[in-house]
């Protein structure tokens, strides 16, 4: 009889790179029939790769609906009775546990990020709840390690922080499961320059700007600023930016408000000149090795990244781009650009894939438990 599995997530998208197009995909060609819920249109329903993909309605990261939807999503999830239920962040371990205890389903916590390490450096949480919610979310997940079946983590730098006993390291390496039918949008004219993934001003979003514009003065690139943000105040921000630029014609904006499909992503990169990789070194930042980075190493495309020892050693062994150094001008960078373009690659972008085997090994591990 087939397996199935289910995800849930109250924060992504059911198409999230890494659920979908990674874990859901990867679970699918070895055999297990796939259902996600997660965030898209209301009570909308829908096939798509032979997976079904169930969307609960969108709300602000701090809504307390966030935590309510937990109690929402459960009569769904209840039906679909899965052999295994995904969870991808902390407020959904309470659905999980009584998943596990009614259903006897095996429970995976997907640990995505340091959601405690975020909530304390997040700039979207008041500075009075910080400390205390971060707390209170550790506690919370180290608890529920006493009866999840696995825990995966997105990182190696995460080092088993939950005391977890079953663990398992998926890092987020390069997927290209999205095809070329699927993209949707057209590319600029001109040579460009992109800032992809999360806008955010963690994330260098106005670094990014700031350095294009010098670049620009000296070569006429356009700049494409491509993902999703919760914060509505920043896209203000950004349109305030952008039209105080001597060069806003030459700027475009993709998605902002809305998720940007994966294939139209993975599209402008391999298209552009080169991305933009500018994260502030924030405690729950400077030790990741994000998505961005693979992505930029499969298309062959260089990336500019943030003085950080720890991606300059990640260069050093695979070709990642350029670090920035804040003593470097234009003309500088335009030279190390223009060096790295033609020099030969060093690795194949197949040493920079998603390894499904070891999502097969962790599969195997809980449903023998």
């Amino acid at each position: 009889m087939q397996k199935s599995i289910c995800h849930i997530t109250v924060l992504n998208p059911v198409t999230h790179t890494r659920i979908f197009y990674k874990l859901a995909l990867s679970q699918q060609l070895l055999g297990f029939q796939v259902s996600i819920i997660g965030r898209g249109e209301e009570n909308a329903y829908r096939t798509e790769k032979e997976m079904h993909l169930y969307h609960i309605r969108y709300f602000r990261r701090l809504a307390l609906k966030r935590f309510a939807y937990a109690f929402y999503i459960l009569p769904r999830a209840i039906k679909i009775r899965a052999d295994i239920y995904t969870l991808h962040s902390p407020e959904l371990l309470g659905l999980g546990y009584f998943l596990k205890i009614f259903l006897k389903a095996r429970i995976i916590y997907d640990v995505h990020e340091d959601y405690a390490a975020n909530i304390r450096g997040g700039r979207h949480y008041p500075r009075w709840l910080r400390h205390p919610l971060a707390r209170l979310i550790r506690s919370w997940e180290r608890l529920a390690m006493r009866w999840v079946d696995a825990v995966s983590y997105a990182e190696t730098c995460y080092d088993n922080m939950l005391g977890a006993k079953n663990v398992f390291v998926l890092p987020n390496t390069f997927q290209a499961a999205a095809s070329n039918s699927d993209i949707s949008l057209s590319l600029p004219e001109h040579p460009y320059l992109l800032y992809s993934g999360t806008i955010a001003k963690e994330w260098g979003l106005f670094e990014a700007i700031e350095i294009w514009e010098s670049l620009t003065a000296l070569r006429p690139f356009e700049l494409v600023i491509a993902g999703h943000t919760h914060q509505g105040d920043l896209l203000e921000d950004l349109q305030e930016r952008i039209q105080a630029s001597s060069y806003s014609s030459r700027i475009h904006v993709v998605g902002g408000r809305q998720y940007v499909p994966y294939a139209d992503i993975l599209h402008l990169i391999r298209h552009c000149e080169m991305g933009m990789g500018l994260y502030h070194l924030l405690p729950h930042i400077q030790d990741k090795i994000p998505t961005k980075f693979y992505e930029y190493m499969a298309a062959d495309k260089p990336l500019l990244y943030s003085p950080n020892p720890v991606w300059k050693t990640f260069d050093a062994e695979h070709r990642l781009g350029i670090g920035w150094e804040k003593t470097m001008d234009a003309d500088e960078l335009l030279q190390h650009l223009d060096a790295w373009k033609t020099s030969p690659p060093e690795h194949d972008p197949s040493s920079y894939a998603w390894e499904e085997a070891l999502v097969q090994n962790m599969l195997k591990s809980i449903l023998k438990r």
